[in-house]
């Protein structure tokens, strides 16, 4: 098993198993390789300071879920919709860590949507 959660979700749901997921806990989620062009656009353009490489948008990690089982075609009703109050965690969590990257939007950073990331590792890998 790999640290990565998302082929660890993938998987799970692959297997029948039931995914618990939290409606109250919001990311941007953004794909490691827009990050990274993300990066090379600042360099590129000299840019210095603090700069965001979100995604465009704030989603729960349970709508992240449901989203990524649609795209590849998993059950999504084994999704369980959870509250992070419901759960005894090591450490506390933010609820919402969405970032604003609209600074970095304006330069021409283009970031995915999670969906379409989705369609396009369901068609080319092997997840």
């Amino acid at each position: 098993n790999t640290s990565n959660f998302f082929p660890n979700w993938i998987e799970l749901l692959k297997n029948g198993e039931t995914l618990t997921a939290f409606t109250d806990e919001y990311r941007m989620p953004v794909h490691a390789v827009d990050a990274a062009e993300g990066l090379f656009l600042l360099l590129n353009k000299a840019k210095t300071g603090i700069w965001n490489l979100g995604g465009r948008q704030s989603l729960s990690r349970y709508d992240f879920a449901v989203q990524m089982a649609a795209s590849f075609g998993l059950p999504k009703e084994h999704i369980k919709a959870l509250k992070q109050s419901e759960l005894s965690m090591l450490a506390p969590r933010p609820a919402d860590v969405s970032m604003n990257s609209e600074r970095t939007f304006e330069i021409g950073y283009q970031p995915k949507a999670p969906t379409e990331v989705f369609r396009e590792l369901a068609v080319s890998s092997k997840l």
